[in-house]
């Protein structure tokens, strides 16, 4: 019996990988690797800067209140002499209270916060160094590999410097220092803030909410008092 052997196939006549045709090229979706890291050095960008600014607003809460609840104290001290009004018992618990507002206040290093905003801000200017760059680069072969490195050697020393601990209502003014005393287009270009999602604090949305439906409430209830008021 005989034995069919599959003869070989020579090497020079074996298939080979045939290069797309320009036709087929056209066709190819686009890579977007220049929009996409633009995007993305965007979005650190306001990570970057937020923090940085909540650095700012711990160091100018820590370094002003104090002396703001002294000068206060002490006018209030004066004026005790002078005016007995200012003898009463309320206005000695409110000095206490401030005293102890002082107290937590201190637990926050003023310098440390500023420094440490200096710093993440250095950051930022880096960024947008970085962000300059590369939507300036035409390059339609560009690889952005140098620009990804730097990139994550920056999301590297800004994850290793942040501070989660922040004093009381530092969010609040960060928030109004990054929206309302500085100017970040390179970031809006990208990201699209808007007023109510982006630039009023979550939590300040919250008690804005809370506030509104009770006022709401409110007025229901007291509507016959409000309408016979008005009569």
């Amino acid at each position: 019996m005989e034995e069919h052997v599959k003869p070989k196939t020579p090497k020079s006549e074996k298939l080979q990988p045939t290069a797309p045709s320009k036709q087929e090229l056209s066709s190819l979706p686009i890579p977007k690797t220049r929009e996409d890291l633009l995007k993305r050095i965007a979005q650190r960008g306001f990570e970057v800067g937020y923090a940085a600014n909540l650095n700012f607003a711990t160091h100018d809460i820590a370094d002003k209140v104090p002396v703001v609840i002294s000068f206060v104290s002490m006018a209030v001290g004066i004026l005790a002499l002078v005016a007995p009004v200012f003898q009463l018992t309320g206005v000695a618990v409110c000095l206490t209270l401030l005293g102890i507002l002082t107290l937590y206040i201190e637990k926050y290093p003023a310098h440390e916060y500023g420094e440490r905003g200096k710093r993440t801000m250095d950051m930022l200017h880096d960024l947008e160094t970085l962000y300059c760059k590369v939507k300036n680069n035409a390059d339609p072969n560009a690889t952005f590999r140098e620009e990804e490195d730097e990139l994550s050697t920056l999301t590297i020393e800004f994850i290793a410097s942040t501070n989660p601990r922040q004093i009381l209502f530092a969010t609040w003014y960060a928030n109004f220092k990054f929206f309302a005393e500085k100017d970040y287009d390179w970031i809006d270009e990208q990201l699209h803030f808007r007023f109510w999602r982006d630039k009023v604090p979550a939590n300040l949305r919250i008690l804005l909410i809370l506030a509104a439906v009770a006022l709401t409430i409110s007025a229901i209830v007291n509507w016959p008092v409000w309408t016979a008021w008005f009569r």
